[in-house]
């Protein structure tokens, strides 16, 4: 419990300014990225993730049987 106190007194004594802009530069970043996801409608989305998802799969699949074909 020692351990875990002295790590949330230093986070607590950390200098404001580095937390400020570490924030500042998070919310930069989410914003540019809801820039380019808001405009895609969610069909195009779930289409997106459909063929990610498929070529994945595809891909583990070729090589598992090109693993058991060089055995």
């Amino acid at each position: 419990m020692i351990q875990q106190c002295a790590k949330w007194e230093m986070c607590m004594n950390r200098d404001p300014a580095v937390v400020g802009r570490a924030k500042v530069s998070a919310e930069l970043v989410a914003e540019v990225v809801n820039g380019f996801v808001e405009p895609i409608s969610w069909k195009t989305l779930v289409s997106i993730k459909g063929l990610g998802t498929f070529l994945i799969i595809v891909t583990v699949l070729r090589f598992s049987l090109s693993v058991l074909w060089h055995f």
